[in-house]
């Protein structure tokens, strides 16, 4: 299920304030790399929403962080590229 810009479940509940429904879709079996029409994954829109829980849950989901932190999207962005732009320093700890 995506809606018209590619994005799944799992790049709202990165978003969302609370791990709840992110650890949900995990454990449900939600793919980790699944990108949208712009290659964004949930770690970035977790990042860009300022949710560090998030950004957490999902480099210690699995085989933990491996390709999703190299993840580039269409403007080139890591997840900790978006971190240091927002300078949101709780991300940039969970990301390192």
């Amino acid at each position: 299920m995506q809606d018209t810009e590619m994005r799944r479940p799992i790049h709202y509940a990165a978003a969302c304030e609370g791990t709840a429904p992110l650890k949900y879709l995990l454990e449900k079996g939600a793919n980790l790399l699944d990108v949208d029409s712009r290659k964004t994954s949930a770690l970035h829109l977790a990042v860009q929403a300022r949710r560090a829980e998030n950004v957490k849950a999902l480099l210690t989901h699995g085989d933990g962080p491996g390709l999703l932190v190299k993840l580039r999207d269409k403007k080139g962005m890591t997840a900790m590229a978006y971190a240091c732009e927002t300078s949101d320093p709780s991300c940039i700890k969970v990301l390192m």
